[in-house]
């Protein structure tokens, strides 16, 4: 399984620029799951998957972190990322 997991949360201004780039990456790349998780409604999966900072962007294959994205990044770099991933 390819995975896609953003952290964000509400009161975070880096995680709404990246809101439309995760959204277009994903029209983009359909053939993979995405999801959203809201830390502060979520706090166990973030405490699960060592987030402490939001924006995070985990890049998932077999339920195993291949990379991890910590703050607000170039879409570019997010997309070769998924590429790798799709490569794999």
């Amino acid at each position: 399984m390819k995975k896609v997991m953003r952290f964000t949360a509400s009161w975070c201004g880096p995680c709404k620029v990246l809101t439309p780039v995760m959204e277009k990456l994903q029209e983009d790349y359909g053939s993979i799951q995405w999801e959203t998780i809201d830390v502060d409604r979520a706090p166990h999966t973030a405490v699960a998957y060592e987030v402490r900072t939001v924006p995070t962007v985990l890049i998932l294959q077999n339920d195993n972190v291949i990379k991890k994205f910590v703050g607000l990044n170039p879409k570019t770099t997010y997309e070769e990322a998924i590429k790798e991933l799709i490569d794999a």
